[in-house]
């Protein structure tokens, strides 16, 4: 996300408890937004992460503690939040995103992370190319 000194996003976890935060510097203060549906606290250990563009549009990712061969993301297009998944890929029994970056001069984002084996406790490198999905359902 570039650098601006009146627009910053922060995400985290309360300890103790389920709840989740998000925050929004506009310059002169912070201030506590409501979470979208599904930004859920994640394994014990590992913390949920934001990356954005300098349209204002955010990802969220590296939340939840459910076992899926699906990576999640939250995607604010700059009104509303979504829930966006990746496609399964066979052999993987847990997808977990590790980085999002925007691909500069685009409206595309990199996702890089680990795919754990179904048949091993090994893992593979996953790189996925994102938001594209996400514009071309209008996005």
């Amino acid at each position: 996300m570039p650098f601006v000194a009146t627009d910053a996003w922060a995400v985290g976890a309360v300890f103790g408890s389920a709840a989740m935060l998000l925050y929004h510097w506009d310059g002169t203060a912070w201030h506590r937004l409501a979470t979208p549906a599904g930004l859920t606290q994640p394994f014990t250990g590992e913390s949920a992460k934001i990356t954005g563009d300098a349209a204002g549009h955010l990802w969220l990712y590296g939340f939840g503690t459910t076992v899926s061969n699906r990576a999640s993301y939250l995607r604010y297009d700059g009104q509303h939040w979504s829930m966006t998944h990746d496609a399964p890929v066979a052999g993987e029994n847990q997808a977990i995103v590790r980085d999002v970056d925007v691909i500069p001069g685009t409206r595309a984002t990199r996702s890089v992370g680990a795919g754990i084996l179904s048949a091993a406790p090994a893992g593979r490198a996953r790189i996925e190319l994102m938001a594209l999905l996400a514009n071309e359902r209008g996005q």
